[in-house]
């Protein structure tokens, strides 16, 4: 893939997910057999560009990483909501690149019960401590008003 390729914004991105899905499930099988553990697929989507992306990670994902742009489309969080397919989100990273704290849309989600989690996204470049995840979990807590019963949950959701 060049280096140039901006996989966010390109329609072919999409195909990309379900060949990375087609070859780690293939991969599963054989690993089954083996009685070794098997993988999880969790696509970095939702950050950027077109909901499309999104509609193909919830036909073949166990989770997703970011999924901001999941609130473009009600039908799609419908979904989401439905199956419950993880969101991992990262508002430290995503206010720095995308999305101001008061625009995203981490509280909404996670009061619509949809299975959202914290996560960091390069803590290297992003994050200001030692702990990046106790980071965002300070800074959630302050931004979106959650008490400790909040994150617990939130905590949950993400071994979930």
């Amino acid at each position: 893939m060049p280096e140039s390729w901006d996989y966010k914004n390109n329609p072919h991105y999409i195909y990309w997910i379900y060949y990375l899905y087609a070859n780690i499930s293939s991969l599963n099988i054989l690993r089954s057999k083996l009685n070794l553990n098997t993988f999880s697929f969790r696509p970095h989507c939702g950050e950027a560009g077109d909901v499309d992306h999104l509609v193909v990670a919830f036909l073949v994902s166990n989770g997703i990483s970011h999924g901001v742009q999941l609130e473009k489309n009600p039908v799609l969080i419908y979904l989401y909501y439905l199956k419950q397919i993880g969101i991992a989100m990262s508002p430290v990273s995503n206010n720095k690149l995308f999305l101001k704290y008061t625009m995203s849309p981490f509280r909404k989600y996670f009061i619509m019960g949809l299975n959202v989690s914290l996560s960091t996204d390069d803590p290297m470049i992003f994050h200001l401590t030692k702990e990046p995840l106790q980071e965002e979990y300070a800074v959630a807590s302050q931004i979106f008003d959650l008490n400790s019963v909040d994150l617990a949950e939130i905590a949950r959701n993400s071994v979930v």
